[in-house]
């Protein structure tokens, strides 16, 4: 596929957040943040579910040492999600990427992130920052 032609149509209808949004002063529950373990697990694989993305298998790994987060992976029939929890910062990465382009998951991408600002409960959301001489993103708090 031409590069013009693939840039055009991933626009139009996949959803690629590469640089990830990020939730802060994350008002939920503090187990929500820190909370490796299989209910916390079950919740964001519920909230892929009802986005209504195709989960092809989830993970929930959690940080070295008690309270220190956890770092969730699914792998959507789409592509994937990434979800990323920083307790101590009362913050949350999500990084979503729908790049099936053979049909628009715009509404399913929105959803998701629905979901995850109902179960995180930010108050405060942002995309990373573009240092304008270098063309890379950085991420602040």
């Amino acid at each position: 596929m031409d590069m013009k032609v693939y840039i055009k149509k991933a626009t139009e209808v996949g959803v690629e957040v590469e640089d990830g949004i990020q939730f802060s002063g994350c008002q939920c529950p503090t187990e929500v943040l820190t909370g490796a373990s299989p209910k916390t697990k079950a919740a964001l694989d519920e909230i892929v579910a009802k986005s209504g993305f195709k989960s092809v298998g989830s993970i929930l790994c959690p940080y070295p040492g008690e309270g220190s987060g956890y770092v969730y992976f699914n792998g959507l029939a789409e592509s994937h999600i990434v979800v990323a929890t920083w307790p101590e910062e009362f913050g949350v990465r999500n990084f979503p990427s729908a790049c099936n382009l053979n049909q628009n998951n715009r509404g399913k991408a929105e959803l998701l992130i629905q979901g995850l600002r109902r179960f995180f409960r930010p108050t405060v959301e942002t995309v990373p920052e573009m240092d304008l001489l270098t063309g890379r993103r950085f991420w602040t708090w």
